[in-house]
This record gives C-alpha cells, structure tokens and sequence, in this order.
C-alpha cells in the first residue's frame, strides 16, 4: 500500500457496516482521476452532511498518492457544489500532499507512530517511568487472543467515556460483531490481558492492520491502572512478530491521552479535518449538532 493514500479505515465494507450502526448512509464516489471515497452521510435527506464517522480516524479515501491533490481538489469541488456540509478527514500519508481545500476551513490534528521490535527494544524506547511500571507488573497478566473476548473489551471502551461524561457513539453488540469479523478475516489483530488470578479482562486491543507495514490502535480499553501500558507494549512485540514495522496510537489530541501515547516513544504525526459548511438548512442542523449532542449526553447521564 505504500504508493496508495488508502488504510483500513477505506475499506468500502468496513465503512459501510461501520456507518450501519449508527443508522448512517454510505456512497460511493469515483473522481476523473482514479481516487475514489466512500462517504458517510447523516441526517435526513433536506439537511444530509457527510460526516467521518465515530471511531474512524479517517475518511475512506482510496487512490495513487501521486494524483491525491487532484482527487481531492475534484471531491471537495463536487461537494460544495451540492452545498452539502462535509468534513474530510486525512490521513498521515495525505498530510504532504495537499494542505488546504479551496473554500474549506483546515484543522490539523495529532497522533503518534511507534516502532514495532522485540520487548526489549519496546521498553527502550518506553519512558522512564513507564519502563518502570511495566516491568513491575508484568507477571500480573496473562495474554489472551480469542476474539470472543472481544465482547469484554468493548464495555471497558465504552466505561471510559462514562468517565470523562461522554456517550458512548455505537451499541456494543454491534461493534464487538463488527470487530471479532476484522479479526476472523485477518483484517486485525487482537490482545487482551487477564488477571492471572482471576482471569478477568483489564485491558484489550483491535488493531486494524494493512498487511503491509502499518497497523493502527482501533478499539481499546482497559480499567484504570497499568494494565493498558503493558498492553501497548506487548501489542507492539505481536506486531513485529506479524512482520508490521509501524503502530499508529490513534490520536494525540487531548492533553492526557497525548502525555500517555507519547511516554512509548513514538513520533509525533500529524494529520488534517478538511471542513465545510455547507449551505441551506444543512448548514442550520449541522451548527446546531454539538449543542444537541451535548444535551443529550446531559440528559442521559445517570
């Protein structure tokens, strides 16, 4: 994939069954030049906005790197035509080629990238501190690889936006079936810790791959405490063992999860919300979502 802007979050299937649960629309776009995007739609049809989806760094984009800008120049001209309000997420690999859609406003956001290696080669590269608690508590856990523990996984994900008094933006049924089938069809890789007492789930991972080079932290979570620490670093000997050089922690965009992914030693990558604001009532619902998110979250807090 190394000449092509797509990751697996522009997989049309995956997309599609990922906008699925959130009761979204997909379609799919082909530009003049061979770039093509699945978009993910929401609202009804007299205000619809193509949105990135909840738990998809990226939009689906999939094409040569090299003709990139003029698919992307040919995509956002097409959607501000339609006067529809569209955000475009851009991955990493699309960072130098384009900076800015014409008409569009640009945020730039953040991730880190680690190296994968041998344990010891992990923790090297591991903070001090982290380094420290680790090794300390290794013998605490045991690993695990069955995807069917995916189901204990994702509640941990989900009780940690109860904690920081966010909704969580998918059912987990759905998501847990969505994710055991990236790991059935290799599309994935799954750890999980266990208590080696109890045999209880503290901390577990999906992380999408692209059979390449490059694997990314997609579904996580853990309780409170060391075990997501070691986990990032076992996760990273898994993925050398698989032959993957890079682990993209997803996201570095809030002061504590950044301060957490950076202790790994990665690289600070960064990557780009191309948005515009559409026209009509459109452009009404959409400035009025946040505010409507929020209410609901207040009024659904316990």
């Amino acid at each position: 994939m190394s000449s092509d802007c797509a990751t697996p979050f522009s997989d049309r299937v995956f997309t599609e069954e990922l906008a699925h649960l959130f009761g979204w629309t997909t379609r799919d776009v082909e530009t003049s030049v061979g770039m093509e995007a699945t978009l993910v739609a929401r609202g009804p049809v007299w205000a619809r906005e193509v949105v990135v989806p909840p738990l998809s760094p990226y939009s689906a984009l999939r094409g040569p790197l090299e003709l990139a800008e003029a698919g992307l120049l040919e995509l956002s001209a097409r959607l501000t035509a339609e006067g529809v309000p569209a955000t475009l997420s851009l991955p990493p690999g699309l960072t130098g080629h384009i900076e800015h859609l014409p008409g569009w406003a640009s945020s730039t956001r953040h991730t880190y990238v680690l190296p994968t290696g041998t344990y010891e080669e992990v923790l090297a590269a591991c903070s001090a501190s982290t380094r420290r608690n680790i090794r300390r508590a290794a013998n605490t856990f045991v690993e695990t690889r069955d995807p069917a523990r995916i189901q204990e996984v994702v509640p941990l994900i989900a009780a940690a936006y109860s904690r920081n008094e966010r909704r969580f933006p998918a059912p987990l049924d759905g998501l847990s079936r969505l994710a055991m089938k990236q790991v059935d069809e290799g599309r994935a890789y799954f750890l999980a810790l266990e208590t080696r007492a109890e045999g209880r789930i503290e901390a577990g991972i999906v992380a999408l791959h692209d059979g390449d080079n490059t694997a990314w932290y997609w579904l996580a979570g853990s309780v409170p405490g060391v075990a997501m620490s070691v986990l990032v670093a076992r996760m990273a000997v898994l993925l050398n063992d698989k032959q993957l050089g890079l682990f993209d922690l997803m996201g570095a965009n809030t002061p504590s999860i950044s301060e957490f992914k950076r202790r790994f030693g990665g690289q600070l990558a960064s990557y780009h919300h191309q948005s515009a604001p559409g026209r009509g009532p459109a452009m009404v619902l959409a400035s009025l979502r946040p505010f409507l998110g929020r209410l609901r979250a207040w009024h659904s807090a316990p």
